[in-house]
């Protein structure tokens, strides 16, 4: 491990990730009102690949 390495407990990290999920589905749902697609489809895919993270957190051994 390197002397500026961080190491974050796994619910701090999964705390932080729902954030980042709290936020992209609101740039989702401002996107969706304005009828803005490529916005909508980035937040979205944003959103997915957050999520993903997430799980992928939550089910490591």
């Amino acid at each position: 491990m390197k002397k500026n390495d961080l190491i974050i407990d796994r619910a701090k990290l999964l705390s932080l990730l729902d954030k980042f999920i709290d936020r992209e589905e609101r740039y989702l749902q401002d996107a969706v009102k304005r009828q803005d697609s490529e916005d909508r489809n980035l937040f979205k895919h944003g959103k997915n690949v957050v999520e993903e993270l997430k799980n992928m957190v939550e089910n490591f051994k």
